[in-house]
């Protein structure tokens, strides 16, 4: 039977009915026989048209189960029928009354593998599922690494922190349907976050019946959760429509984008004609005239502030040249920790209003001008809205939907912060002030007083201090160590009492508020970045959300620490509740034996029951290989002092919002009464 596909390579032809069927032979170049067996490499075949699930190797799959004759090994398609005999004899059934044109070629998969490898991505995280097979394989074949996950959350998560810790793009890919579905938090999560990741999807076919497998109109629930959703023309369109939706992802204010596959054209010939892409770099933006006005307001200005968040990462050396030119103190958003270390003198840590540090508000007190860069004034990190912005706000964004948003801003401009801040020290380099040797002073003692209020403070017997401990845990990590969180108490603790000491070292779900966050995160740190210190501080309520994912790190021996602070309690939650009602309801969790379980998964355990054990189970804690759980029993005997400046009242309605605040003035009598703990007011900062 001739080649009725117009292809001028040969190829097998696996009709809808085997009679009077006649089949050309493979090339023998892509044939290897033995007395008992032919094979040809997968990689090789493409279905031209068709569906895979319904056509040729859909029935290769299904012989597979029914005929140990045919079978696929180790990327190979093989046969055990005799020598000479090719594999399109073994298959005579065809379905749908068509037939498919099987030949040698790139596949649409090979192509979008391709694409990533061009784009620099080095690692994709996910679960296949039969509609992703020929990606998972070209994947694999291109270099890239590929890390299996125990859920899809953990996929989007993990290709999330893995920007986030090396400034490269991360990917996952998942299946459609409910793997799609699994995904959404964490694909959410990076878009509220501004986190360039790229997900990789099959989509449902156009042809696809009611009632069929994953069905659900899959775009229009991406649509308004990522950055954008991209799907190919056709196969040849793949490689091309990849290398866009990386610069979509990256290019002006970054976030996820999602890529749908039909699954036929991963398995299609992708050869043809495809637009021509640029290496995805951000257009060079004109910033010179609206630079003016707001070096002449930096010139004017004697006390200014500067106010950063994540978009001024990877312009963290200019930012901190710019500080010392002008000898302004700087303050960062929560995800923005580590583009200043905290522990320079001019850094004042997280934050400035009343859920900031005390050191940040005593500084940001004088300020008249503050110049805010890569950051868009979210509610968790401004405390929900407590920012009293000074006199005068500079504003630089790449986003145009975030200047102004908050706060009107007296000068602004749109443009990425590296270019801005590189800008502003070459104009300012010749405008130095004189060290501010008062600041300073102020500085580094409100520093040191928070510090030995910590650990100078006596020690809880029978339970641990949330401070004392990630004070401990900081001096026993190096400099450039990587701390993770998740949503909760522990994470509100960490902005008060751990200290960020580099850029891309803390990984923390910030404005969509993850739990389940941090032990994905902190995994898919160690992954890129094998050679540092990854350390992941949750607690229970999200451990038991992700927990399994400590599989994923015992199988591929990756050294990690994880602290779970246990309280038995959804405490941030239960914490509202007492204010609110005098009584906490459907927050007390049910735990498992931390200890039994760490057994199970093949990990090491250890257990902090006080605060005198910090210091040496920590100690052996850094001596053990592979993955470690640290469970430390923990008593949040007071609020964080995030939590105790933040305006809470804001989640909630009118209505709550007065009870809140009356709940506020009385907290002291509530919390005494409840937990048995002094008395202290909820508004003392």
């Amino acid at each position: 039977m001739g080649n009725q596909s117009g292809c001028t390579d040969e190829c097998i032809s696996f009709p809808a009915c085997g009679s009077g069927c006649v089949y050309q032979p493979l090339l023998q170049s892509s044939v290897e026989e033995n007395a008992t067996e032919t094979r040809f490499p997968l990689s090789s075949l493409v279905l031209d048209g068709g569906n895979p699930y319904s056509d040729a190797f859909y029935q290769a799959a299904r012989l597979h189960r029914l005929d140990r004759g045919l079978y696929i090994r180790r990327g190979w398609l093989w046969s055990n029928a005799s020598p000479g005999k090719t594999v399109g004899d073994r298959l005579t059934t065809g379905v749908n009354g068509t037939n498919t044109m099987m030949h040698r070629g790139s596949t649409g998969g090979q192509a979008a593998a391709k694409a990533l490898v061009e784009v620099g991505v080095r690692c994709v995280f996910g679960i296949p599922g039969v509609r992703e097979i020929e990606l998972f394989d070209a994947l694999v074949a291109s270099g890239i690494e590929v890390t299996l996950v125990t859920h899809e959350h953990s996929a989007a998560v993990m290709a999330d922190a893995y920007f986030r810790s090396t400034g490269m793009l991360g990917a996952f890919a998942v299946t459609s349907g409910p793997g799609v579905t699994n995904a959404l938090t964490g694909i959410a999560e990076a878009r509220a976050d501004s986190v360039p990741v790229l997900g990789l999807v099959t989509s449902m076919e156009e042809s696809v019946r009611f009632g069929s497998i994953h069905e659900m109109d899959q775009e229009a629930v991406l649509k308004d959760i990522a950055k954008a959703v991209f799907r190919p023309c056709s196969p040849a369109d793949i490689h091309s429509v990849v290398k866009r939706a990386a610069l979509c992802s990256k290019n002006g204010e970054p976030g996820p984008v999602i890529i749908e596959f039909p699954p036929d054209w991963l398995w299609t010939s992708a050869r043809g004609n495809s637009p021509v892409v640029g290496e995805g770099q951000n257009p060079p933006t004109p910033i010179e005239n609206g630079m003016d006005e707001i070096v002449a307001r930096l010139k004017r200005s004697q006390a200014i502030g500067i106010y950063a968040g994540a978009g001024a990462m990877d312009a963290h050396e200019n930012l901190l040249t710019l500080a010392e030119i002008l000898q302004a103190p700087v303050s960062t958003t929560i995800s923005g920790r580590g583009v200043i270390p905290e522990d320079h003198p001019l850094s004042v840590g997280c934050g400035f209003g009343s859920s900031g540090p005390r050191v940040a508000r005593r500084t940001f007190r004088n300020v008249h001008t503050l110049l805010a860069v890569g950051c868009r004034f979210s509610q968790a990190a401004t405390g929900s809205y407590g920012f009293k912005m000074p006199p005068e706000l500079i504003h630089i964004d790449s986003s145009p939907r975030v200047i102004g948003a908050q706060y009107p801003a007296t000068a602004s401009l749109v443009c990425n912060a590296g270019d801005a801040l590189k800008s502003l020290v070459l104009r300012l380099s010749d405008y130095p002030r004189p060290i501010k040797t008062e600041l300073l002073n102020t500085i580094r003692s409100s520093k040191e007083s928070r510090e030995r209020e910590v650990l100078n403070s006596p020690l809880q017997k029978g339970k641990v201090h949330p401070a004392r401990l990630l004070r401990v845990l900081r001096r026993f990590l190096p400099h450039d160590a990587i701390l993770t969180t998740d949503s909760g108490c522990h994470q509100f603790w960490t902005l008060s009492d751990f200290p960020v000491l580099g850029p891309r070292t803390f990984l923390s779900p910030t404005d969509f508020q993850t739990m389940g966050y941090g032990l994905p995160a902190a995994i898919a740190a160690k992954i890129a970045l094998p050679e540092r210190t990854v350390a992941c501080v949750i607690g229970d309520g999200g451990f038991l959300m992700e927990g399994m994912e400590l599989l994923t790190a015992a199988s591929r021996g990756i050294s990690l620490l994880v602290v779970i602070l246990r309280d038995g309690h959804l405490g941030f939650i239960r914490e509202n509740q007492l204010r609110l009602y005098g009584r906490a309801v459907a927050t007390e969790l049910s735990l498992p034996s931390i200890n039994t379980l760490a057994e199970a998964l093949g990990v090491g355990y250890l257990k902090i029951s006080q605060d005198a054990e910090l210091e040496s189970v920590l100690s052996q804690a850094n001596s053990m290989r592979g993955p470690v759980i640290a469970e430390a029993c923990v008593a949040y005997n007071e609020p964080s002092p995030y939590v105790r400046g933040a305006n809470w009242s804001y989640f909630l309605g009118s209505t709550t919002r007065v009870r809140f605040a009356l709940a506020k003035k009385v907290g002291s009598r509530i919390m005494h009464d409840c937990l048995s703990l002094p008395a202290r007011g909820w508004g003392r900062r």
